[in-house]
């Protein structure tokens, strides 16, 4: 039986691209452990995102991710740090900003993974809003706002 794909745009895709480098850049260790932090810049940065939080049931550990209530997609920066990826998730090298999604996978390009709102994926993550854990003490924040400003000198429009 085949499956059904769907086109998704997602026109921010090349900047959550950049995002995540610099990410890598600045963070150690990351992606592990990191996810707060990328949510957080991409939340940030990409208007119209929104920062979700849960648990990835096959670890059992709590992380952070994005959703785009427009498209109905969730963007996750550190979800690499769960390796090996979950059958769920095709791995490509490079998508335009027109991505087509087979409605029960998920794509990893470049370290950035997206899947859709009824992907079989999204079964093993809980996006409850009491599991969100509270990181804005200072130091957090501080590393946000620096983040974010090393992405703007880096990618500013001149």
């Amino acid at each position: 039986m085949k499956t059904a794909c769907k086109k998704f745009e997602v026109p921010y895709l090349e900047q959550i691209k950049r995002i995540r480098t610099i990410l890598e850049h600045t963070l150690s260790y990351f992606p592990s452990d990191r996810c707060d932090y990328s949510a957080r810049v991409v939340k940030t940065l990409v208007p119209g995102l929104k920062e979700v939080a849960g648990e990835y049931r096959p670890w059992q550990r709590w992380h952070a991710w994005n959703y785009d209530p427009q498209r109905e997609l969730y963007i996750d920066l550190s979800f690499d740090q769960f390796a090996p990826m979950p059958e769920e998730v095709q791995d490509l090298e490079t998508v335009s900003d027109t991505v087509t999604i087979d409605n029960f996978l998920g794509l990893h390009v470049q370290g950035v993974t997206i899947f859709p709102k009824d992907t079989a994926l999204l079964k093993k993550m809980s996006s409850r809003t009491h599991n969100q854990r509270s990181r804005d003490d200072d130091n957090f924040i501080d590393d946000i706002e620096r983040i974010c400003r090393i992405y703007s000198e880096v990618y500013s429009r001149n």
